[in-house]
């Protein structure tokens, strides 16, 4: 039994579920994917050796690339992705706000899903320490422990703004069509290299290499493409180690920043 983990916006679990189901059928390898309790139990039972793959942040990954092996990035199925394992962080507003622009929200409240969240923490404060705000931007900050959590506090008038991984976005648009007339994207930052699937370092080598075939060559099979329409991905990607190592500089300029004064 092979046993996968998703460290990623609840949303995301049907497609995770169904890249799942397509690696049992295209190896033979019974892939089941863990779905119960909070992902921080998730995450330790990858780290402990009780999961053996798992679709994580990026930062997540870089944080760990000696311990794991990239198995694949996907592609985003959108015009903006331009073919690429990319995203972006939009930052959102409600739509009847008057805020236009990032400049808009110093002072104001924010909200973020976690302090472990690439585009939901990271991207931002490294922003600001790179403009020189390092004395704290905003007025209020809030740590809301998810993605679509933080869309419902902006949506609430709890807060001002919030950074929103952009294909997250997409799948809650997707799923809830009438986000689109009550949010606004004021600012996209990026791109970043996508969340990307990743294994054990010491995940048996005959195993890594039939699964990493079979994700590579989703997109080629007419119930793989199923799997992928669910997240709104196109095919998945060998993607670079180097790519996702390249944003611990940012996350430690973002660990040195705080966002409230």
């Amino acid at each position: 039994m092979v046993t996968a983990v998703s460290l990623l916006a609840p949303v995301a679990d049907p497609f995770y579920r169904a890249v799942s189901e397509w690696l049992t059928r295209a190896t033979a390898l019974p892939v089941q994917l863990l779905e119960t309790g909070p992902w921080e139990a998730r995450e330790q039972a990858l780290h402990g050796g009780h999961a053996h793959l798992a679709f994580m942040c990026g930062i997540q990954y870089a944080r760990r690339a000696q311990t794991l092996r990239l198995l694949g990035v996907p592609v985003p199925d959108g015009p903006r992705y331009g073919g690429r394992p990319v995203y972006y962080t939009d930052v959102v507003v409600r739509a009847d706000s008057s805020f236009s622009s990032f400049a808009d929200l110093r002072g104001q409240s924010w909200a973020y899903n976690g302090l472990e969240s690439f585009s939901g923490y990271c991207v931002v404060a490294a922003h600001l320490a790179q403009l020189g705000e390092v004395q704290g931007y905003f007025g209020r900050a809030m740590t809301s422990g998810a993605h679509a959590e933080s869309l419902r506090l902006v949506l609430d008038g709890k807060v001002d703004a919030a950074p929103i991984d952009s294909t997250v976005l997409d799948m809650l648009t997707a799923a809830d069509p009438t986000l689109c007339q009550a949010l606004r994207v004021v600012e996209r930052m990026g791109p970043s290299p996508h969340p990307p699937a990743v294994a054990r370092a010491d995940l048996d080598a005959d195993q890594f290499a039939a699964l990493q075939h079979a994700l590579l060559n989703m997109h080629e099979d007419r119930e793989g493409r199923k799997g992928l329409a669910l997240g709104g991905f196109r095919r998945w990607l060998p993607g670079e180690t180097q790519d996702y190592l390249e944003q611990l500089p940012l996350d430690a300029l973002a660990a040195q920043t705080p966002l409230t004064p």
